[in-house]
């Protein structure tokens, strides 16, 4: 068992006149009036003269439309003008066996040598209903020229999943620019709504406000998750929802330039996407300020550091602070969780709460950049056996000036890699006789042989906050977590590198969490599983059986596992 981790614009500018009351048609009226006129004359002209430049070529179709007897009866060509406005209906004859009820279009802005401030195409999913399908959308980045794509749902497979159907190109010659909001499945499934911003693209400074409403019934989890992302930077976000509404303050920490917030909302133990805003940010510098969730106070939270956000550090940076005694549930904050994001690099830590207090230093591992510091506490009613639940308090960024990126070698989140005890029993296990192979193989052994499988805690306790490489080594005893942790340690206090990796092992509906060991030796990166060399489980008791079958396996022996992803 292993630990889960959560693991376009539309400006109208219409002059309203104020007429006088007793001069409805005065002199000063009538110019506007007639240039308003004239601009639309002009552009219905416009789009007829690109149309007679255009051959009427017949739409392209690909053999799915035909599989399924799909038909547009807009547009009618594959090439054609329109005055910003894009309508698109369709039917679908052969309704059978179609894994999804939206189909999916997407259209792409492909003028050549044009900066998109955006990602340069938008997705729209529509309902198909008694076999009909509509969509009437304004080109989001106003004149020039667009490939459209009219992808529908397979019938031949399991999972949701689209064949392109047909595509066309059309030109737009109106110069106004709108990006509506649209939503995936996920979104339009769980009755999501973004009421402020009223466009997919807008604009701010120093931080941005959303607004939205969603249906909480179609999902037991009180909370949407925002990623808002700018070239290689990355924050999370969370907002609660009450009665179906939510709204949420981001900061636009990443400087000038377009920031891409992504909406998700639940689904079962995970987040999808629910849809995209983007905001163009005016600010130079970004903010440099602590987001602290409405807990956070009601904890009596105080930091001692970080004062603010924006801070430089080298390698590791200071949390410290406390929680007022008096305050709810305080002595049941046994620690708190505190994860770092570079990018799409994360890792975790943890500091534990002592008297109220903590104070201890958290590693910036992936090396120099904009770091993302998201510091939780445990959610101690919702966590269970499969995983820890997590309460969001606070969020800030940290300016690593590092050199190097260290992560698989620095101590991690249950890898105690500097403590005495380790690096002691790693000297006495891998000598520098030994080749990087013969040390690794060395530490499986160590780990299969002298830790006992717990089965009572993979049954009825799980993951704990305080599993660690330390923990296991005093108990000798402990789940894949814990026999992970201590090999891990023992690798990185020789100076090998290490990483954890969590998957699962078994198949379909048998597969279950797992967690095991990959180290570098000789430039590749070798698997072990001490878990499962150390024995196994009969009749709800753990029988040692050593076996070196999972160190360095053959691919036919690792044929159960599943690799999901590396944990820091």
């Amino acid at each position: 068992m292993s630990i889960k981790t959560v693991s376009p614009i539309f400006y109208v500018i219409f002059a309203l006149l104020l007429l006088s009351a007793c001069s409805p048609e005065t002199a000063e009226n009538e110019p506007a009036s007639t240039e308003s006129h004239q601009q639309v004359l002009a552009l219905e002209a416009a789009v007829k003269l690109k149309n007679e430049q255009l051959s009427e070529e017949p739409l392209y179709r690909l053999q799915y439309a035909d599989t399924i007897g799909a038909k547009l009866s807009k547009p009618a060509h594959s090439n054609f003008a329109v005055n910003g406005n894009l309508v698109i209906e369709g039917t679908i004859e052969k309704l059978e066996k179609l894994t999804t009820e939206y189909a999916y279009i997407q259209i792409m802005f492909i003028e050549e040598n044009e900066t998109v401030p955006t990602d340069g195409f938008q997705e729209h999913y529509v309902s198909i209903t008694d076999g009909a399908f509509e969509l009437e959308t304004q080109l989001f980045h106003g004149e020039g020229e667009y490939r459209v794509s009219v992808s529908l749902p397979a019938n031949d497979r399991a999972d949701d999943y689209y064949y392109e159907a047909m595509n066309f190109t059309v030109f737009n010659v109106n110069s106004i620019v709108q990006r509506e909001i649209t939503y995936t499945p996920y979104g339009l499934d769980t009755e999501l709504e973004i009421t402020t911003p009223e466009s997919g693209f807008t604009s701010g400074s120093e931080s941005f406000t959303l607004k939205g409403k969603v249906n909480p019934d179609q999902f037991s989890v009180n909370e949407l998750l925002f990623e808002l992302r700018k070239d290689e930077e990355y924050s999370l976000h969370y907002a609660s929802i009450e009665n179906g509404e939510f709204s949420i303050e981001i900061p636009l920490w990443f400087g000038k330039g377009v920031h891409e917030l992504l909406v998700n909302v639940p689904d079962g133990e995970y987040f999808q996407l629910g849809t995209a805003i983007y905001i163009d940010s005016s600010n130079e510098l970004g903010v440099h300020s602590i987001q602290k969730d409405p807990l956070f106070d009601e904890y009596g939270f105080t930091f001692q550091s970080p004062v603010m956000g924006g801070d430089s550090a080298e390698l590791t940076y200071r949390i410290a602070g406390s929680l007022d005694e008096h305050g709810i549930d305080a002595d049941e904050v046994p620690n708190l969780y505190v994860s770092a994001a570079k990018g799409e690099d994360l890792s975790w830590s943890v500091i534990p709460v002592n008297d109220f207090q903590f104070d201890d230093e958290i590693y910036l591992r992936f090396g120099p950049g904009t770091y993302t510091v998201n510091v939780f506490i445990p959610d101690l009613k919702n966590s269970d056996v499969e995983s820890i639940s997590y309460r969001y308090l606070a969020q800030f960024n940290v300016e690593s000036v590092g050199t190097k990126d260290k992560r698989d070698v620095l101590p991690s989140r249950g890898v105690q890699s500097d403590a005495p005890e380790l690096i002691a029993l790693a000297n006495d296990l891998m000598k520098e006789s030994m080749s990087d192979y013969e040390k690794a193989k060395s530490v499986y052994e160590y780990t299969a042989r002298n830790i006992s499988y717990d089965v009572n805690k993979f049954e009825n306790i799980g993951n704990e906050w305080d599993d660690s490489a330390l923990k296991t080594l005093n108990l000798k005893s402990g789940i894949c977590v814990d026999y992970s942790y201590l090999a891990i340690a023992l690798l990185r206090a020789a100076g090998m590198e290490a990483r954890y990796i969590v998957g699962t092992t078994g198949i379909d509906s048998n597969s279950t969490n797992h967690a095991w060991v990959e180290v570098k030796v000789d430039k590749r990166w070798l698997i072990m599983d001490p878990t499962w060399g150390a024995g196994y489980v009969e009749n709800d008791q753990f029988v040692p059986s050593y076996t070196e079958d999972y160190f360095d396996p053959a691919p036919e022996m690792f044929e159960t596992h599943t690799r999901g992803s590396i944990v820091y």
